[in-house]
């Protein structure tokens, strides 16, 4: 005799072709191994509606850009694509934050570092979209610039082991070619006490777009309030202006 299908009525396992015929009180249906009769089939281990049991509904807890997740049986909150999990010191999940910029908003990020250097929204020279960011140094002896992009607040923070972090960049001038340490352009990961480099790209390019990228599990800090952006040119006695795009955070 034909056994019945995923979905359909039975009386008892061996009627069912996967062996398991879910009850639900007296009724019963034909469902995948290990999963219960909630009206239908229902994996409770990973069904954000049937979260452990049936009619366990999974929430975001008003979390803007939050997604709710069902793993192990047990309800969780995600964020949805080009967000990250900001959580307290405890893990509870706090807020989304966007894991990306593309500085199109007219207006220059908060400056991480300024020292005889200036930070400026361009539209002048860039990759993508109507804006981007200027680093423009000025004939000075050493300077650093950079730009802080917030991830989460001072109470929380956002987990970036095995994240890559990534930027678009443009050098208009040839920079100083013989300097110790040498010209860089880092990406840090700040806990908001320390900055560990995450990617660097040390005498880079001139004249082209190049992309600084990295892997923030390969620093000691897992966790983010920030990303910080920077250049220290060891010397410097022409106008520089260091062109930024793109920035991402990617799994």
């Amino acid at each position: 005799m034909a056994k019945t299908a995923d979905g359909g009525s039975c009386t008892n396992s061996q009627l069912c072709q996967n062996g398991n015929c879910a009850k639900k009180g007296s009724a019963g249906l034909c469902c995948p191994v290990n999963d219960v009769n909630c009206g239908s089939c229902v994996n409770v281990q990973s069904d954000t509606n049937n979260c452990a049991t049936c009619g366990s509904i999974c929430s975001t807890h008003s979390i803007a850009h939050a997604v709710a997740t069902c793993t192990n049986a047990t309800c969780g909150v995600a964020c949805a694509t080009g967000y990250g999990l900001c959580v307290t010191g405890s893990g509870t999940a706090s807020s989304c934050s966007q894991t990306n910029d593309d500085f199109n908003s007219g207006s220059p990020p908060d400056p991480w570092q300024n020292i005889n250097a200036s930070i400026f929204s361009t539209s002048s020279q860039i990759k993508e979209g109507t804006s981007g960011v200027s680093l423009t140094f000025n004939s000075f002896l050493q300077a650093q610039a950079g730009v802080k992009l917030p991830l989460c607040d001072a109470s929380t923070s956002m987990n970036l082991q095995g994240k890559t972090v990534s930027i678009d960049a443009f050098i208009d001038a040839p920079l100083p070619d013989s300097c110790s340490p040498a010209n860089t352009l880092t990406i840090n990961v700040s806990d908001g006490n320390t900055s560990p480099i995450a990617a660097q790209k040390t005498n880079p390019p001139i004249g082209m777009w190049f992309t600084v990228t990295g892997t923030a599990g390969s620093v000691a800090a897992l966790t983010a309030r920030e990303i910080d952006v920077q250049l220290n040119l060891c010397d410097t006695t022409a106008n520089v202006n260091v062109y930024l795009d793109n920035f991402t955070i990617s799994p």
